[in-house]
């Protein structure tokens, strides 16, 4: 298969039934090619995301850092180091460190290993007519006033990352069906749940 993509269950949409996901391992960005179809809501396998703090709502959380602008999240840093509630005084103290502050925050939160101050700069100064259009950047603030402000923007949150909805079936659900009913249990490499005979859809369109 290509390399694993990044986890995109925070796109929206949910695991009801008849919808296609991304299958995965224990690790939320290891989903490559395999996938699954729901049969029924299966709502324990949506994302959930929380403001950081006491009052956590979501059930088998971890910590993860979000950017307020792209609104995109990440659950460790650009080292593979877990958030932790540390995290965000860490960069304070460290600010543009490529290590530890807030360029490998970023990095991790945009998956990009190649952002750096001079890019982020850059970005700004092509847009910047359309950034103080729009608030976000005020009238006499700067391109360093943005990447200070987006930085700081960062803030700490509670999330269960899901399985990514990518599709749905809307039409053939019979076969769905048929699939679900197909007798199953141990076939070698599988332990049990496996179908005793090959499943394999001949053909599906995308529509």
């Amino acid at each position: 298969t290509e390399k694993p993509v990044q986890n995109e269950s925070n796109n929206g949409l949910k695991n009801l039934k008849g919808t296609l996901a991304m299958a995965r391992t224990s690790n939320p960005h290891s989903a490559s090619a395999q996938f699954f179809i729901n049969t029924r809501n299966n709502e324990f396998l949506d994302f959930e995301i929380a403001p950081y703090g006491p009052l956590n709502t979501v059930r088998q959380s971890q910590l993860g850092i979000q950017d307020e602008i792209s609104g995109r999240i990440a659950t460790t840093n650009c080292r593979g180091q877990r958030i932790t509630r540390d995290t965000l005084n860490l960069a304070k103290k460290s600010g543009n460190s490529d290590d530890h502050g807030y360029i490998c925050l970023m990095r991790a939160i945009l998956n990009d290993n190649s952002y750096s101050l001079d890019s982020e700069l850059k970005r700004c100064l092509a847009q910047i007519d359309t950034l103080k259009q729009s608030g976000t950047l005020g009238k006499d603030q700067t391109c360093s006033d943005y990447v200070n402000n987006r930085h700081q923007g960062i803030k700490l949150v509670h999330l269960r990352w899901g399985y990514a909805v990518f599709g749905k079936v809307t039409r053939g659900y019979d076969v769905v069906e048929a699939i679900e009913n197909t007798e199953t249990g141990p076939v070698f490499p599988f332990r049990q749940d496996a179908p005793k005979e090959p499943v394999i859809i001949q053909s599906i369109e995308r529509i």
